[in-house]
C-alpha cells in the first residue's frame, strides 16, 4: 500500500511540474510528441535519486513478505539484459531453483518497477550500472506451461483452479487487469462473477503497481450503462444482482474501504453505490437469485451490502479541515450524501481540461468505461427521505408513528420478531399444547410475510423499533442482554 500511494504522489508532483512546462511553451496537451520532449526538474531529480539509491544497499533489504516479489523484479531486469523474451508467467512460476544465480532483489527493484508501471521511468532503468548482476547464470529452459496470469493472457478459460490462482496472486501489469475487466463486461454470467472475485482479490489488496487501476475498474463495474436494447419496466441494475453482490462483499472489509479512501476515490465510489441502494432498496424480496454456491440471494441482501459500505464511506471521507480544532464547527464537517456527490461532480467536471490531467490520462486504461455525468440527490428520493429522517432522529425526540399505516405494521412485525423468545417463554409457562405450537408457527410465518417489503420501508420503521426497545429496557420490561 505504501509503495503504491507513495509512487502515485511522486507521479502527481512530476506531472504537476511538467504540465506547467507544457503551458509555458504553449505546447498543446493533445500533442504527445511535445509531452515526451518535456522532462521536468522533478523527473530528472527522481532518476538521479533512484540511481544513487543503489549506494545504500544495506537500507534496502525487503520485508520477508515481499522478498519473492523483489527477487522477481530483479530477475525481470536480468532477463532484459540477456535479451531473452519471456512472459510474466515465467516469473509467476519461478522457484528458488529457477531463479537466476546471484539474483537478489531489494526494495530498490520494487520502487523501479512501481515507477515504470506509472510512466515515471522506462525500461532503460534496467541498464543502470550496478542495478542487477549481469553475470547471473540464467536457466536455459523456460517453463512452457505456467499457471496464473500468463495462462489467462494466453486464452485459458477460467477454470476453478485458475480462478483461485488469480484471486490469490496480484496482477503484475495493466493488460492483465484489462483482460479481467473485459471478461467482467462481456463474458457469461458465471465468468462475470468469477472476474469480480478476481478483481477484489490480491490485485486490489496487494497490487502495488496496478492498485489504482483496479479501484477504477471496480467503480466502473458498479455503474453499468443502460443497454441500448433494454426496454424493461424495472431498472436495468436488477439483472446484475449476483455480480454486484460479489463486488460489494469483496470491497466491504475495512482494509479495502481504506484503499479506496487513500486513493481519493470515496466520492466516486459513493456515486456508484447510491443508485444500487435506491434500486435494490425499493425492490421487495419476492424473488431471488441462485448463486453458484447454491445460496439464495435477495434484493435485501444486495441493498444491505451496498448501504453498509455507503455508511462506511462517510466515516472515511474526512475533509482536511476536519482535523483542525476550532471553536466553531468547520465548514464541511457535516458530511452527507449531498457532500459526497458535490465532490464527485466537481472532480469529474474539471477532469481532462488541463495539461496535468492529460498526462494523468496516459497512466489510465484506455478501455475504462466511466460515467462522467453529474449525479444529484434528487435522483434518489428514497435515500434522500431516509437521510432527512436520520437527521431528525438525531436532532429531536422521535414521534409521528400512526397506527394502521404500513410503517406501523412493519414496526409491529419487527418488534414481534425481536421479542419472540420472550413471548415463547411466557407462552410455554401457560400452555404446552400442539395447538399453541401451530399458532406460534403461523405467527412467525405472518411476521415474515409482513417483512417482505422494500428495504427502505423497513429502514423507515427501524428508529421506532429501536425507540420501543430502549423504552422497554428503561422501564425494566426486558433486560438489555435479551436484545443481543
Amino acid at each position: 500500500m505504501l509503495l503504491s500511494i507513495t509512487t502515485l504522489v511522486v507521479a502527481n508532483i512530476v506531472e504537476e511540474e511538467e504540465s506547467e512546462l507544457i503551458d509555458e511553451t504553449d505546447g498543446s496537451p493533445s500533442n504527445p510528441t511535445k509531452e515526451k520532449q518535456t522532462t521536468g526538474r522533478c523527473r530528472k531529480g527522481l532518476i538521479s535519486s533512484l540511481q544513487m539509491l543503489g549506494d545504500y544497499e544495506a537500507l534496502l533489504t525487503p520485508p520477508q513478505a515481499v522478498c519473492s516479489v523483489a527477487n522477481q523484479a530483479a530477475a525481470k531486469a536480468i532477463m532484459f539484459h540477456s535479451g531473452r523474451t519471456v512472459g510474466n508467467g515465467y516469473y509467476e512460476c519461478m522457484s528458488i531453483t529457477d531463479m537466476p544465480m546471484n539474483c537478489s532483489g531489494n526494495l530498490r527493484h520494487l520502487i523501479i518497477e512501481a515507477c515504470i508501471s506509472r510512466n515515471l521511468l522506462d525500461t532503460s532503468a534496467y541498464l543502470w550500472p550496478g542495478y542487477v548482476n549481469v553475470r547471473a547464470n540464467i536457466p536455459l529452459s523456460v517453463p512452457s506451461q505456467v499457471p496464473g496470469w500468463s495462462s489467462l493472457m494466453k486464452g485459458s478459460p477460467l477454470t476453478p483452479t485458475l480462478i483461485n490462482a488469480l484471486v490469490a496472486t496480484p496482477a503484475s501489469s495493466l493488460p492483465e487487469i484489462e483482460k479481467i475487466y473485459e471478461i467482467a463486461t462481456k463474458g457469461s454470467d458465471d465468468e462475470k462473477i468469477s472476474a469480480a472475485s478476481i478483481l477484489c482479490g490480491a490485485s486490489l489488496v496487494r497490487g502495488w503497481n496496478i492498485q489504482e487501476q483496479v479501484v477504477l475498474f471496480i467503480i466502473s463495474l458498479l455503474s453499468p450503462p443502460v443497454p441500448a436494447d433494454y426496454s424493461g419496466s424495472e431498472s436495468h441494475l436488477i439483472r446484475y444482482a449476483p455480480f454486484f453482490n460479489v463486488l460489494l462483499v469483496g470491497i466491504s472489509p475495512v482494509d479495502c474501504i481504506q484503499i479506496f479512501s487513500l486513493h481519493g476515490m470515496v466520492p466516486l465510489l459513493a456515486g456508484a453505490l447510491m443508485p444500487l441502494c435506491e434500486v435494490f432498496g425499493s425492490t421487495a424480496p419476492n424473488g431471488s437469485w441462485t448463486l453458484p454456491t447454491g445460496e439464495e440471494l435477495t434484493s435485501h441482501a444486495v441493498f444491505s451490502n451496498a448501504f453498509t459500505i455507503l455508511l462506511m464511506l462517510w466515516k472515511f471521507d474526512h475533509p482536511p479541515v476536519e482535523h483542525v480544532m476550532r471553536d466553531a464547527t468547520p465548514v464541511g464537517s457535516e458530511r452527507s450524501p449531498d457532500y459526497l456527490l458535490l465532490v464527485r461532480n466537481s472532480k469529474l467536471s474539471a477532469f481532462g481540461k488541463s495539461a496535468k490531467d492529460h498526462l494523468k490520462i496516459r497512466r489510465m486504461s484506455k478501455i475504462l468505461n466511466f460515467c462522467m455525468e453529474p449525479i444529484f440527490m434528487d435522483s434518489f428520493p428514497k435515500l434522500k427521505r431516509w437521510y432527512r429522517q436520520h437527521q431528525k432522529c438525531i436532532a429531536s425526540t422521535l414521534s409521528g408513528l400512526v397506527q394502521g399505516t404500513t410503517v406501523h405494521q412493519i414496526v409491529d412485525a419487527l418488534l414481534n420478531m425481536m421479542f419472540r423468545k420472550i413471548g415463547r417463554a411466557a407462552q410455554s409457562s401457560t400452555s404446552t399444547t400442539s395447538g399453541s405450537s401451530s399458532s406460534s408457527a403461523s405467527g412467525a410465518e405472518d411476521i415474515l410475510a409482513r417483512l417482505k417489503v422494500p428495504a427502505w420501508d423497513i429502514l423507515e420503521g427501524a428508529p421506532y423499533v429501536l425507540d420501543a426497545a430502549l423504552t422497554a429496557c428503561a422501564h425494566g420490561r426486558i433486560a438489555p442482554r435479551e436484545l443481543a
